[in-house]
Parts: C-alpha cells; structure tokens; sequence
C-alpha cells in the first residue's frame, strides 16, 4: 500500500472511530455532525489533503507507521476545522441557496480526489455561481486552477477570495 493511500485509510479510520463513539472525550454534537457527512465527501477531502502532501514533500522515502499516524491525525484533524468553519460560515450566511452549492462544491471534491481536475472545476464554478460569498469554493477552484495550469484564471479567483476575507 502506498503512503498517500495508506493517510486515506487511516483517516478515513479515525472518521468511523469518532462516529461510532469510541474515540474518547470527542463532543456529541461532533459526531452528530460527522454522522451526516457522507463518506465520499470525507474520503475526498482526505485523498485531496494526502496528494497535497505529497505534492510538496521533498523527502520521496516511503513514511514509517508513526509518520503516518501522525500525518493522518493531522489530515483529519485538517478537515474537521474545514468542516466546522463551513457550518459557521453557513449559519453566519443564513443563506438558503448555499445548500445547492454545496452540492457541487462536495462533488468537485470528489473529482478532485480522482484528479479530474476540468470536472471539477466545472462544479466549483456552478457552485460559486449559485453562491457568490462561497469561500470554500473559491478557495478550491483556486486549487483546480492552479493544479489545471490556468494561473490567469487563478488569478482572478484569488481576487475574489481577498475580496470575501474582507467581509468575513
């Protein structure tokens, strides 16, 4: 098994422990929460995370299993933050039309995973036409443009996102 897939497991295991209630000292509300996110959405965001990794390791020697432990607590520890800021975002926001873009916004995640990077470019620009003040899209369309060769374009979407941190 290879490091990057070997993060995604790993994470993916901590994701069910913390569901099932047999992490301790983890919040119910937590695990509520966590019940609900299907686990593609989970295992593309850890599949994301794990390439970007990867990506940007200089040190290509295979992870020892303690490495990948901690690498993988991180991951998951990476999304939960992700995941929790998005449902303040969404409470802040009280906008009913960001549902629909998070629909997109978890399939382009999904295509990220599988490095199907026009797809899911597509999706994020749905996503963020339906929603404007999506930040989590803009953000990772920035990723997919970067990742796509198109910096002109990523540009631009960086733009966008400066102009949301001012308002947020």
């Amino acid at each position: 098994m290879d490091d990057e897939q070997a993060l995604v497991d790993i994470s993916m295991e901590l994701f069910r422990k913390i569901r099932s209630g047999s992490v301790n000292g983890i919040n119910v509300a937590l695990q509520n929460y966590l019940g609900i996110i299907p686990d593609p959405l989970l295992k593309g965001m850890a599949q994301h995370k794990a390439r970007q990794y990867f990506k940007q390791r200089a040190d290509k020697e295979p992870l020892s299993d303690q490495e990948r432990m901690v690498l993988s607590a991180q991951i998951g520890q990476q999304i939960l933050d992700e995941l929790i800021l998005k449902v303040r975002k969404k409470a802040k926001q009280g906008d009913e039309d960001l549902d629909g873009a998070e629909l997109f916004y978890r399939r382009a995640l999904n295509h990220m995973g599988m490095e199907r990077y026009s797809d899911a470019e597509r999706l994020l620009r749905r996503a963020v036409d339906i929603c404007p003040d999506f930040y989590d899209a803009w953000e990772t369309l920035i990723e997919v443009l970067q990742f796509s060769e198109k910096p002109e374009l990523a540009e631009q979407a960086k733009l966008r996102l400066r102009e949301l941190k001012q308002t947020i």
